[in-house]
């Protein structure tokens, strides 16, 4: 489903990472460390993973890591791209929106979307929809000569502990979010 593009398999990718934190979190799973083994195992023996997460061991660390976390606090979020003006069939990154998002990475700042779902995803019929976030504090872009990225207080915000909103053009969602796959 979605419009068969890159970015849709992404958008769709999220929709399911974040069903699967839900359905994980729901079931106890991730309380259960003899569920979460066999889990992992069944994971480790039907994937293709990287070279780090083929034990089945650290699979469970990671999920025993994350267990308190929290579902509104797993945000999947898509790099912000544009139509490539030189090759409109590709993307190149959208750089403001970029900078922004990688400054929160790099600033170690808990995200908060204030856009759409990803392409594939459409929030289901009578689904509440998210509050437009009020900016917290903005993240100002590092620059070469600042070792480390400094949040910018907004008048009546929260302290610079504060999630960093994220642009509207940074798309995806929380795993607590329920999304549908957009139909073609």
């Amino acid at each position: 489903m979605g419009d068969g593009s890159d970015l849709g398999r992404i958008s769709n990718q999220q929709l399911f990472m974040a069903a699967l934190a839900r359905k994980v979190q729901s079931g106890g799973v991730l309380g259960n460390p003899i569920a979460l083994f066999s889990l992992a195992k069944a994971a480790t023996g039907n994937m293709v993973l990287s070279d780090t997460l083929t034990n089945p061991t650290t699979l469970v660390q990671i999920a025993l890591a994350i267990k308190d976390t929290g579902l509104a606090n797993m945000v999947f979020v898509q790099y912000p791209t544009v139509t490539d003006p030189a090759e409109p069939g590709r993307v190149i990154a959208q750089s403001s929106a970029a900078t922004v998002l990688n400054t929160a990475l790099v600033a170690d700042k808990p995200l908060q979307l204030s856009g759409a779902p990803g392409r594939a995803a459409v929030l289901p019929s009578g689904a509440p929809v998210a509050p437009v976030p009020t900016p917290a504090a903005t993240v100002k872009p590092s620059s070469t000569s600042t070792p480390a990225p400094t949040p910018t207080a907004t008048p009546g915000a929260a302290p610079a502990g504060a999630n960093a909103v994220l642009p509207s053009s940074v798309t995806g969602q929380t795993a607590d979010q329920q999304t549908c796959t957009k139909g073609n």
